[in-house]
């Protein structure tokens, strides 16, 4: 839990505040994830599920469609974001290429090949889903450039986040 919100922490600091959060949880997770919503000018939502590990389908894929935005992001519970008014910057990425771009690229400033890929929701809605729900997991942000990346389509965006791979389902042992 403190993980999360760390995360969210790092998402309201660094935005204008055109920022929907999606938080999912299991419906078996003890934490208190409906505390969030109360965070202040960074919408928050939480929505709850039963536990499963096909992490596109279940995961990005139901938050991509219960989300309202027009850019969709994937950023799970290891990731801070490091730009300042990045939110701002994804949309005038988008809306300064003069032709419709469909991806948006973020950086991991760790040196890690995370990437945490942004979509327009008319991607989203064109492939019927936001990552690839055959790829099982983890790695599905490189699957999702390589579709993108030859057919001139992804828009860099200059948001960089840090990847610190601290889990939130990844519990210290007293």
């Amino acid at each position: 839990f403190p993980v999360t919100i760390e995360v969210i922490g790092s998402v309201k600091a660094k935005s204008v505040g055109n920022v929907e959060l999606i938080v999912i949880a299991d419906k078996d997770d003890k934490e208190e994830y409906e505390k969030l919503e109360e965070m202040g000018k960074v919408e928050v939502r939480v929505l709850r599920r039963e536990r499963s590990g096909r992490i596109n389908k279940d995961y990005y894929n139901w938050g991509a469609k219960e989300a309202k935005g027009r850019y969709l992001m994937i950023m799970n519970d290891d990731i801070e974001v490091e730009t300042d008014k990045w939110d701002d910057m994804v949309r005038v990425a988008f809306e300064n290429e003069g032709k419709k771009r469909l991806l948006g690229r973020t950086y991991s400033t760790d040196g890690s090949p995370c990437s945490f890929p942004i979509i327009m929701r008319e991607a989203y809605e064109a492939m019927g889903s936001f990552m690839n729900e055959k790829i099982w997991g983890w790695g599905a942000d490189g699957e999702i450039y390589s579709i993108f990346k030859d057919k001139d389509l992804v828009v860099d965006t200059g948001v960089e986040i840090f990847h610190n791979s601290r889990h939130a389902g990844v519990r210290e042992v007293d």
